[in-house]
């Protein structure tokens, strides 16, 4: 999906769910942490952090692949920033910032 396709918010929210066909930032095995990334037209960055967790029965999971489960932190990079831990942000954050991004 292209950024001029995000037509309203709950299109937005399906660009930011659909992350998995993004370009891998960061994979980080030992931890069983992947990073993706999506660079924007105003020079900011989407990166979404999948973290991956041994298949429990915590009600919070999100989403069950095999014997495991993946959750997900936001984070937008823009301007200077300086520390990754600054730049987390709400998936409601993220598609509101969306909202103001032209290609």
């Amino acid at each position: 999906m292209e950024l001029k396709e995000l037509t309203n918010n709950q299109k937005r929210k399906e660009f930011l769910e659909d992350y998995t066909g993004w370009d891998i930032w960061l994979d980080v095995p030992d931890v069983s942490e992947r990073y993706y990334k999506y660079p924007l037209p105003d020079g900011s960055m989407i990166v979404i952090k999948e973290t991956e967790h041994t298949k429990g029965d915590d009600w919070w999971k999100k989403e069950e692949r095999g014997g495991y489960y993946v959750t997900t932190e936001y984070y937008l990079l823009k301007g200077n920033w300086k520390r990754f831990a600054d730049c987390k942000q709400s998936k409601t954050q993220i598609i509101e910032y969306l909202r103001g991004v032209k290609e």
